[in-house]
Order: C-alpha cells, then structure tokens, then sequence
C-alpha cells in the first residue's frame, strides 16, 4: 500500500486536499476528532488499484461552526479542528481543518478569516474580524488629527479569536477618533477599515456568518421599506365573517445605499448567501431569512450599483419591530 496523496497540516475545509491510496487490497478508513471515531468505512480500490476519497472537507466541516461573540475578545473554539486520519487503525496523519462552506481560491491558511483585507466602517458601527493565527498580538494603528502615529495592542490570539474591532472600541484604545482609515496587524498581516464620516439619516446594520462562519457585518445607509402582509384564517361567527389566527408576514426590502469600494461586494456577497442573520434594533440582534436580492456587479465598467435585498424576521412574532 503506497499513499499517493494526502491532506496537508492545515486546511480549509472545502480547498481541502484528498486521500489517494494505492492498494491491491480492501482498506478500512477512518476519521477521528478528539476521541471520537467520526467516520469508519471499508474501502474497495477501483480499476487503476487505488483508493480515493471524494470532498472529505465537505464531510469534516459539519463538525465545526462559529459562534456569535460575547466579549470584546472571544475565542471560536469550534470554527477549526484537529482530525486524524487512520487507514488500517493506523494514524497515517494529522490535519486542522478549518470551516468553509464553499471553495476559496489560493486559500490554505488564512489568517484573517473573512472575504478581502480593506473594508468601509461607520461610527456606531459594530464590526469583526477573526484572526486565525495561535499566539500572535493583535494591534492596530491609527493616525490622528496633527498626522501621528500611534499603535496600540488589542490582544492576543489563543487559536482562533474574534475581536471587536468596531470603530467606537478602537477610539477608546488609541484615545482618539482616527482620521480616514485604521490598520488591524496580526503578524504581518494587515487589515484595513476606512472611516466613512458622512452623516446619514439612519444606519441599519446586519450581522451575518460569512464563509469561514465566522461573525462578519454589513451596514445600509439606503432606504428600507416595509410591504405589509399576513396569514389569517377566517370564518363566520355570530352571522358575520372573521379573521382567526392572524399573523403579521411582512417583508422589508432593504437599499446598501452608496458603495465606495469594488471589494465591498464581496461582503454583499457572503451576507446575502448566508446561512444565518440577523439585524440590530435598538441594540438587540433578530434573526432574519434574506428573501429576495437584486445582486449585480460589474467587473468591467466602472460603475458601483447599490446592493437591494429583503428580508422578514424568521420569528413571525417579532415582525413590527421596526
């Protein structure tokens, strides 16, 4: 038995490379994560005497998910994995797997788990960003007002870790407002978040899982509109026909509002083919089921169309609440 091919020591699930086995006989294939025996299957080699395994990343990403944080700096223990792979009750190799829910070209171990590595942020804003590097200080840099430099630490990254990097907390560590844009470093990797200052009427944020499942947002500073809607039954009471049971079933249809960067779209993009979100309200968070979208890009012409989608909350009960 010779192994042609194997995964890595670290992978994105869905990049994630596969077991090729050359061998004469059955083999036994089993996956472990922890103790746990999570897949055990014979295998019989096909007709050029080898052994191959189809989208095991598929298979291995329905044990991790992310979670939505709780803390300024709070550890996703679940979002990547340690697995062992065992052929023959033999450990062959050992692989962290990380979550992704479709393929990423020239991924293989990121360090910044979301979509691009320049963003546009507001003021009131939640934003953030999953570092996926174990041991490495998180800082960021910011120029004030007279054009100085300063950089300041915001933590350290324990395996995978979500900061809050929104632009309120990031004017408490530098200890002013930055002017035009901050930089995350991880390592030497950067992140940028430019500062958009326009005043807008109001500003409705969306929080969502992006790709990686880690927590992510997005913000329409354009119109929401509400087409009311309901589900009722009736029937006659007394003589006279009444509605029975009547539950509200309104949808909103939501506006991005301006798009200052090509690279937002990709954001767009994750938010409106997530698995999970939800939209704050008067600093609550609501899940929500994206319904519809009006999603185009233009890769040729310089043009940045505003995003339109809608929406309803995915509890009947909550609708009303804006």
């Amino acid at each position: 038995m010779t192994i042609l091919q194997q995964p890595s020591a670290h992978e994105v699930a869905m990049n994630m490379t596969d077991f090729i086995i050359d061998t004469d006989s059955t083999i036994n294939f089993s996956v472990k994560y922890g103790s746990q025996t999570i897949l055990s299957e014979d295998y019989v080699p096909d007709a050029n005497w080898q052994v191959r395994t189809h989208k095991l990343g598929k298979f291995l990403a329905q044990a991790l998910w992310g979670l939505w944080p709780t803390s300024n700096l709070f550890d996703q223990t679940h979002l990547k994995g340690s697995f062992g792979f065992y052929i023959n009750d033999v450990l062959q190799c050992s692989s962290d797997v990380l979550f992704s829910c479709r393929y990423l070209k020239g991924v293989t171990n990121p360090v910044f788990l979301t979509n691009g590595n320049i963003k546009i942020t507001r003021p009131g804003v939640t934003e953030w960003l999953t570092v996926n590097a174990a041991g490495v200080n998180v800082t960021v840099s910011g120029v004030d007002e007279y054009g100085g430099l300063l950089t300041v630490p915001m933590g350290t990254v324990s395996d995978v870790t979500t900061f809050n990097v929104s632009v309120d907390r990031v004017t408490t560590l530098l200890g002013f407002t930055p002017v035009g844009e901050y930089i995350i470093k991880a390592g030497t990797a950067e992140f940028c978040y430019v500062v958009d200052h326009n005043h807008y009427a109001e500003v409705f944020q969306f929080r969502y899982r992006n790709v990686y499942d880690a927590p992510e947002t997005v913000s329409c500073v354009g119109d929401v509109k509400l087409k009311g809607a309901e589900k009722a039954s009736t029937g006659y009471l007394y003589g006279v026909e009444r509605k029975f049971d009547v539950r509200a079933n309104d949808e909103y249809t939501a506006n991005s509002g301006v798009i200052f960067l090509g690279s937002e779209y990709k954001y767009w993009h994750d938010f409106l083919n997530t698995r999970e979100a939800e939209i704050c309200i008067d600093g609550e968070w609501y899940p929500i089921v994206v319904s519809k979208q009006n999603y185009e890009r233009e890769f040729r012409k310089d043009r940045l169309k505003a995003v339109e989608f809608s929406f309803r909350f995915a509890d009947p009960d909550q609708n009303g609440l804006i």
